[in-house]
């Protein structure tokens, strides 16, 4: 499951199954939430958004609204299940949909779905 956040200004995901290229950096981020102040030193690859951060205590994998806009073009349909319908530069759609308990999911898709 891919959460889609249109508070959070950063990448950061706890789910090594879903990246690659883990490494350390010289870089840090810290990751401001409810439970306090998280650093982390790790980047990763996300495969269809470049390099994101990784933390282990993480609860969720979190996607910034903000960022995924920088490399998708990025549209939402009200009317057909709430759903955006993101095009990256290749030309490959992929569509973030409502989950029963509020998460937004992905689905790699090449259906006309907006």
């Amino acid at each position: 499951m891919y959460p889609l956040y249109n508070q959070s200004t950063v990448d950061v995901f706890q789910n090594l199954q879903l990246l690659t290229k883990i490494r350390h950096v010289d870089s840090s981020i810290d990751i401001h939430c409810n439970a306090g102040i998280a650093t982390t030193h790790i980047s990763v690859d996300l495969h269809f958004q470049g390099v994101v951060w990784f933390y282990a205590h993480e609860i969720v994998n979190i996607l910034s609204l903000s960022k995924v806009i920088a490399n998708n073009s990025v549209m939402f349909n009200s009317k057909r299940g709430n759903k955006f319908v993101l095009k990256d530069s290749f030309g490959r759609v992929r569509v973030l949909c409502n989950h029963q308990v509020g998460f937004t999911s992905w689905i790699q898709t090449t259906q006309n779905l907006v």
